[in-house]
């Protein structure tokens, strides 16, 4: 496992998992007995206002780290000079991680291919294994008891 952490950076996780929801929610059809078209309007509404806040959620997370003028890249988290415990970082340790999961939510439910929905859970488990740890154990040497503080005081995801 020590192997790959770090291996593939979490927007690539993004892109293949954006790629299976399409092409899964083309390949693999809703049962018949599903019938989404009074919902449509609301899926797609739900889709677009998800997709917004994990944008945001990624785009304003990087401001945060540059603002810093500490490292945004994930596979050099050694680079970290500074703790972002401002912003979204208040109440989640991982903002731009779960910007990632609305986008991914985002794309299912304009896909309206429910079945679709256990992916989730398999992203948020490799992110949370090969990056998220590993970060962590990083963070915790470099910072200290400062970064387990804040660990107690805030939640991995939400």
């Amino acid at each position: 496992m020590k192997k790959l952490e770090f291996l593939i950076p979490p927007p690539i996780y993004l892109f293949i998992f954006i790629f299976i929801i399409l092409w899964a929610s083309k390949t693999i059809p809703l049962s018949p007995h599903i019938d989404i078209s009074p919902y449509k309007e609301l899926l797609l509404g739900s889709s677009i206002l998800l997709f917004i806040l994990g944008m945001t959620l990624d785009l304003f997370s990087v401001f945060l780290f540059m603002n810093k003028k500490t490292t945004v890249n994930p596979l050099r988290p050694q680079r970290t000079e500074k703790m972002v415990v401002t912003g979204f970082y208040r109440y989640t340790r991982n903002p731009m991680y779960l910007g990632q999961v609305f986008i991914l939510v985002s794309i299912i439910l304009w896909e309206g291919n429910f079945l679709l929905l256990p992916l989730i859970p398999i992203f948020m488990f490799l992110i949370t294994t090969f990056q998220i740890k590993p970060e962590e154990k990083i963070l915790l040497k470099k910072f200290g008891n400062e970064y387990k503080q804040y660990k107690q005081k805030v939640n991995r995801w939400l």
